[in-house]
């Protein structure tokens, strides 16, 4: 308001001084005329040097709605940016990636290091990882409140799974061989082996499920089951446990004494991998380790067992009724 007033007060003098001037023009020596005029002169120059001078900042408004949410970005696909969850128990690590795929990393027994990544084909939640609010391995709870779960997942009574302490490797002609007793009648689906690679490019495991005279193999017959593993994707010693599935499966009978029977013909010394055992406190005592080494015709028993007491090969087995799919139990009441 004070440079408006200044304005208009210097606008009124200009108009009282002009009228002055009009009144000096016919003073014959001119003086009062230029005196007056250089006034003019100088209001006029202050009237042009008037600068608005902005006055003091007014107080920040409110703060505007938030803008419309942007696209969702890429996800990762490798590290950790690839993962939905991780769950941890005493047998190892699982994680569950972004795209479904169930990895585990095994816990060594008595031991506190973590052997290889081996992917766990038949625990693939039924639904996208990215509808998975809460995940434990065997079972979970999606967005919408259901919870999942799988049947029991551990192997039957025939396995051995501990106290790894040597190997024997299947190579060309020389075959391995775990035999085990069928603790029931059940439908054999899958076996799991602990093995690792040791050189080259082994190639592919052939393994079978085969009938025996209740103590080793009778020759080699046609499997009741069989299936292979790429032994190449194999961690380095002491390996790691892999899946192996086996077709449709082959019935067994209770009490009925089979062999286990691991074959790689395109190995060889500079390629191959091995069949992780233990050989000195073996605990199963439903069957044990052999080899042959002309094509499974004959069999000897593996190990320091050759010489007296057994050795096993590390094995587990699974049947039908351990391999069903997640089922979905619904929401609970509230």
């Amino acid at each position: 308001m004070k440079r408006y007033s200044v304005a208009l007060a210097i606008t009124v003098s200009a108009v009282f001084i002009c009228s002055g001037v009009v009144s000096a023009k016919d003073q014959p020596d001119g003086e009062p005329f230029n005196a007056i005029w250089k006034a003019i002169t100088y209001i006029q120059s202050q009237i042009d040097h008037i600068k608005v001078i902005p006055g003091p900042q007014g107080s920040v408004g409110p703060i505007g709605p938030q803008g419309p949410k942007g696209d969702r970005g890429q996800d990762a696909q490798v590290g950790a940016g690839n993962i939905s969850f991780m769950f941890n128990d005493t047998k190892g690590v699982k994680v569950l990636l972004k795209d479904g795929q169930v990895w585990s990393s095994p816990r060594m027994v008595n031991d506190d290091r973590w052997s290889g990544w081996t992917r766990i084909k038949d625990f693939n939640p039924p639904i996208p990882a990215l509808e998975i609010i809460e995940w434990k391995f065997d079972n979970f709870l999606d967005k919408y409140g259901n919870i999942w779960i799988k049947p029991s997942h551990e192997p039957l009574p025939d396995y051995c799974n501990s106290n790894d302490d040597s190997q024997s490797v299947p190579q060309a002609t020389n075959y391995c061989c775990q035999t085990f007793t069928a603790s029931s009648s059940y439908t054999i689906l899958k076996i799991r082996i602990k093995a690792y690679k040791h050189c080259g490019v082994p190639g592919i495991w052939n393994i079978g499920v085969y009938e025996t005279d209740f103590s080793k193999p009778i020759g080699l017959q046609t499997p009741l089951c069989e299936g292979t593993i790429d032994a190449n994707i194999f961690t380095p010693s002491p390996g790691a446990w892999h899946d192996v599935q086996m077709g449709t499966g082959g019935s067994l009978l209770s009490g009925g004494v089979y062999s286990i029977v691991i074959m790689s013909t395109t190995s060889d010394i500079n390629n191959y991998s091995a069949w992780r055992m233990d050989d000195s406190t073996p605990s199963y005592s439903g069957g044990e380790a052999y080899y042959s080494l002309n094509n499974g015709v004959d069999w000897r028993r593996d190990g320091s067992s050759e010489f007296g007491s057994h050795a096993d090969f590390m094995f587990e087995v699974y049947s039908t009724d351990q391999n069903q799919e997640f089922i979905n139990l619904g929401s609970p009441p509230m």
